[in-house]
């Protein structure tokens, strides 16, 4: 049995999803040469469509595909409980990344670059463990078809089918030989045993806002501010306070009214009672009783005094320790949102940033300061996933040349049947393929000066730049014959010369590179309240309205990547966003309806006075 064969003799089924088509060609002549039936896709949706009506024993899956992701042809194979194994292949190399597309489904994981001779061990490891295989050839009556070879016969005479025929005649034979293997069908997405989605639940930062019914004009209570709730705390304990002082005072003024008479009437009662009877025995001694009695009762009144202000000092010192104690509790119910938020804030970092305050309560200062680090939080995420999305564009741009390379060499180098022509033609590729990854780096440098901002301005005239750009062009337009209508008028910008050039010379080569043989091309400059103005449209394929905003990301493209080497990166509007941004200026993006694309660059106002243009 051939390498490239299963048991019952059938070529094993192999389909090749890749959007570098240069790349997918080579690993599908060297596939073919170990024996397999290959098929190429170029993009998600094109793979589902073959994968919808052929059956596969093995998908080689790049992850980062243009339109439908890699991802979700995955998740489409587990809900379909699709019996294909799928060897996924991506430029992330790290544990997490290989985790996460494990978890999605895939049955393999290959970084790139990667060895040929590897993914062909992969490919047939992966091959061993599908369904129960078909047998080389199906027959139903006078009807045989051989899938590897595409060729369906009938009565002994070759019917002549389209491959979308062949595939569904397939089907149709293959249903009496096709049995799921046991254990072989893949868990759907919604089997609970399954791991978790991709991507962290995210809590929702805004809540729509509900109608409350009720008359038009009802009187509305003032808001509950964080000043208005402290004034009514701190305000009702110093009325307490104030209270319990004015019943202090009252409590100490009622006992000393109260002993103060009821000393001085017993020692009235007692000298009158015994002053008759007194005086008449011993006058003097009657005086001198008197006086001591009347001293005692002083020293008693005294004495009685100190004891009342060392009761009122304890019950003063009680009181502050009480009122501190009860300060301190409501401090402390009144700044535990800001303990929450401190707390939290401590807790989420750059791996949790989805995490989110969600606080509760009245709408005061203290919960609009915790949505205000909601929406922080919400914009560092997303910055933060933008810089990760760049990372693994960045990483599948460069990785996917040197993959391609290396492919190219290995299969050549196995192809006992190479000749001089051949390795001629791998060293022609290997140039355009050398010179692809200069433009890239190029494009990646341009990119982030123009993202690092403008140090020094100098008037600048668009008009001129704009003028010479369209001449740099003019050998790329009348090659694809296209029709170009300018309406240059003077603008002066402030800012940097060349950048300013490099915006006009991307929108152009953007026009042109996604424009139809014969399509047009407007370029008009000019000036519109004190504004210079840029436009640039282009006839070209129809852009979906909600596709365009992505196409200013990096490395973003409605397509696969083309296989001709035009220097496409899907780098060209996202240098055009930095360096708008860098100066101040505004983009206004549309699809136009019959196809293309409509952009306009409006710049701030230039400050200073304007230098006189000559026209020319």
């Amino acid at each position: 049995m051939s390498q490239g064969t299963q048991s019952g003799g059938r070529a094993m089924r192999v389909l090749v999803t890749e959007d570098d088509e240069i790349l997918a060609t080579a690993v599908a002549a060297g596939l073919r040469r170990e024996g397999m039936a290959v098929d190429v896709t170029l993009d998600g949706a094109a793979a589902l469509e073959r994968l919808a009506v052929t059956r596969y024993d093995v998908l080689v899956l790049d992850r980062d595909l243009p339109g439908v992701h890699g991802d979700d042809v995955c998740r489409a194979l587990a809900e379909s409980r699709s019996e294909t194994r799928v060897l996924m292949l991506t430029a992330a190399r790290s544990v997490r990344e290989r985790v996460e597309g494990l978890g999605l489904g895939a049955d393999d994981y290959l970084p790139k670059p990667f060895d040929f001779a590897e993914l062909v061990a992969r490919i047939r490891a992966l091959g061993r463990r599908a369904a129960a295989p078909l047998p080389a050839t199906l027959e139903h009556g006078d009807l045989s078809l051989d899938p590897a070879r595409r060729v369906a016969v009938r009565a002994g005479r070759r019917l002549p089918l389209t491959t979308k025929e062949l595939a569904v005649l397939e089907c149709l034979l293959a249903e009496d030989h096709h049995r799921p293997a046991p254990g072989q069908a893949r868990r759907p997405a919604g089997d609970p045993d399954r791991p978790g989605k991709r991507l962290p639940h995210r809590r929702t930062l805004m809540r729509a806002p509900r109608s409350h019914p009720g008359p038009p004009h009802r009187l509305r209570l003032p808001r509950r501010t964080a000043r208005l709730r402290l004034t009514a705390l701190y305000g009702a304990a110093f009325v307490v306070c104030g209270a319990c002082g004015a019943a202090l005072l009252a409590v100490t003024y009622l006992l000393y009214g109260h002993l103060t008479p009821h000393v001085a009437t017993d020692l009235t009662t007692h000298l009158h009672g015994h002053t008759t009877h007194i005086t008449h025995i011993v006058p003097q001694a009657t005086r001198q009783a008197g006086m001591t009695i009347r001293v005692a009762g002083l020293g008693q009144i005294t004495f009685d005094r100190q004891q009342l202000l060392i009761a009122s000092a304890i019950a003063l010192a009680v009181f502050v320790v009480a009122a501190a104690l009860l300060g301190w509790l409501l401090a402390g119910r009144v700044l535990r949102p800001l303990s929450t938020i401190t707390t939290a804030a401590r807790r989420i970092s750059a791996s949790s940033l989805h995490e989110r305050l969600a606080l509760h309560g009245p709408d005061d200062e203290l919960k609009e300061l915790g949505d205000t680090l909601d929406n922080l939080f919400a914009r560092l995420e997303a910055s933060f996933d933008a810089q990760r999305r760049f990372a693994a564009s960045a990483s599948h741009e460069l990785r996917t040349p040197l993959t391609r390379e290396r492919a190219l060499l290995q299969v050549t180098l196995a192809d006992p049947a190479s000749t001089t022509g051949t390795w001629q033609a791998v060293s022609r590729e290997l140039l355009a393929s050398n010179a692809e990854q200069e433009r890239l780096i190029e494009a990646l440098l341009t990119l982030a000066s123009s993202e690092a901002g403008i140090s020094d301005r100098e008037p600048a005239d668009l008009a001129a730049i704009t003028s010479a750009a369209l001449a740099a062009a003019r050998p790329a337009i009348s090659q694809l014959g296209l029709n170009v209508h300018a309406s240059i008028q003077p603008a002066i910008v402030d800012g940097d010369p060349l950048l300013v050039q490099q915006l006009a010379a991307n929108l152009i080569d953007n026009a042109i590179r996604h424009n139809i043989s014969g399509g047009d091309i407007q370029v008009a400059t000019g000036t519109s309240s004190g504004h210079a103005v840029l436009s640039v449209a282009n006839s070209g394929q129809v852009i979906p309205p909600a596709e365009v905003d992505r196409l200013f990301q990096p490395f973003q493209r409605l397509g696969p990547r083309p296989a001709r080497r035009d220097g496409g990166h899907g780098l060209g509007l996202s240098i055009v966003r930095a360096i708008a941004t860098a100066h101040g200026a505004t983009i206004g993006a549309r699809a136009l309806p019959d196809g293309g694309l409509a952009i306009d660059i409006t710049f701030p106002s230039p400050s200073g006075p304007r230098p006189r243009i000559r026209q020319k």
